[in-house]
């Protein structure tokens, strides 16, 4: 079965992020994990139980930003610091999916510090990037 993480920024996705994570997970199936946090986890949340695929939330300890996702067949873990709920969504997945909300890395970032705990574990990444004319640059 297919697992991947997903980490993303609180001031949501980009349309262009969004239409990028409905590929990556359209046609195939397996368990998502995301941090349950408003923006771009809520986002992804939806768009996964649109693909169909198992939605596993690892929620946070603070309140103030959480989503509170919810939903038929969804999993809800006991909440976690943010460290290390990041930590856990990058242990339970194959692939992990980015979408920061800029294309340059930062050291101050909660997705690109998840980002590079991946890397640092082997793990497969994948960031979105924020539109198209970003990704034809690379």
């Amino acid at each position: 079965m297919r697992r991947i993480g997903f980490t993303g920024t609180r001031q949501g996705m980009t349309p262009y992020q969004r239409e990028a994570l409905w590929r990556v997970l359209s046609g195939d199936r397996g368990e998502f994990h995301h941090g349950d946090c408003v923006g771009a986890d809520e986002e992804a949340h939806a768009i996964a139980l649109e693909a169909q695929w198992q939605v596993v939330v690892h929620p946070p300890v603070v309140d103030l930003l959480r989503a509170f996702c919810t939903g038929r067949g969804v999993t809800v873990l006991p909440t976690e610091g943010y460290l290390e709920r990041n930590r856990a969504i990058v242990a339970a997945c194959d692939l992990l999916v980015a979408a920061p909300e800029t294309d340059e890395e930062k050291m101050r970032s909660g997705t690109w510090m998840t980002v590079r705990s991946a890397r640092r574990t082997g793990k497969e990444v994948f960031v979105l990037p924020t539109s198209l004319k970003r990704l034809s640059k690379h």
